[in-house]
Parts: C-alpha cells; structure tokens; sequence
C-alpha cells in the first residue's frame, strides 16, 4: 500500500483512489491464487513497482493504475510520458505489467513495453491545452507532467488479460 502523499494531491483523492485500487488489486490476484506483496518506497518512487506477484514459479512487477472515472466515461487510459520535474513517467518505469482498474471487481493486465509501444505508435508529438483534447495527443501540467490518452479499445491491439474477482 501507497504509504506518503504526493505533494501534488492536494485534495488526498489520488492516494485514496491508489490505496483502494492496490487493496482490490490483492484482493482479486490473491483470490487466483498469486503470492501478492508489496514493494519498497524506492521501488514505488523510482521505478513504478506498486507489487510484486508470484504464482506457480513466476514473478512479475506490476504498476497498479487507479480507475480514472472522470475519463472511463470516454474509454479513454491515461499514458504518462514525463512526471513530475520532468522524471521518467509511470509507462517508462521498471514494472514489467502496467494493472488497470476497471471496477472494484476487476482489473485488466497489459505487458508494460508492448503498452509503450502502442502508446508510442497512437499518440502524435502535438501538444494541446486542455485534457479534454487529450485523445492521441499531449498535455503538459504546471507540474511538468506530460500525458495523452488512448482508448480501452486501442488496447484490443496487444495481448491483455481481465482478471475478475472470484
């Protein structure tokens, strides 16, 4: 589980929303049988590991990406190009699956660099200033963050996996 706040989340929401979704994240993994544990605060802050799962002599690192109501609404993923003060962001991490919220009750598991491929390949090098015209393009933040968007449909393109919970 997340444990610091990001100085950015003034309201607290993203690290309730996080919190939640890694706790549903266990939830579901560990009711399929996988090992789940967490990660360190370095492994979490440089390298975008949330968890580390195991099953059947297999481990995996995996980013845990909270559901994104305002935009689930459009279908649309979020892709984090640069971070805050211009770090690497999440897609470019070290986790080798990148776990998206659906609901409470399911998640849907992308292999990492084939979702930065696809990422890479959709959204062009434009750049717009609202995050309602995000879809294939980039936004920067005041915080230096730059993302876009693609769609949950876009995904059909890369193998991907919907794990509900038992």
């Amino acid at each position: 589980m997340l444990t610091r706040v990001n100085k950015y989340d003034k309201s607290g929401m993203d690290f309730s929303k996080g919190n939640i979704a890694e706790k549903n994240f266990t939830d579901i993994l560990s009711g399929h049988g996988y090992t789940v544990s967490g990660s360190t605060v370095n492994e979490n802050k440089f390298s975008h590991i949330d968890k580390v799962i195991t099953k059947d002599g297999k481990t995996y690192t995996v980013d845990v990406k909270s559901l994104k109501h305002r935009f689930k609404a459009h279908g649309w993923i979020l892709a984090e190009f640069v971070g805050k003060h211009n770090s690497p962001g999440w897609m470019y991490g070290k986790a080798d699956l990148i776990s998206f919220e659906l609901n409470q009750d399911e998640i849907l598991l992308v292999n990492r660099l084939e979702f930065v491929k696809l990422v890479e390949s959709l959204i062009k090098d434009e750049y717009v200033k609202f995050v309602e015209h995000t879809l294939y393009k980039k936004c920067r933040r005041d915080e230096g963050d730059v993302y876009g968007h693609i769609t949950y449909d876009d995904l059909k393109t890369i193998k991907t996996m919907i794990i509900k919970r038992k």
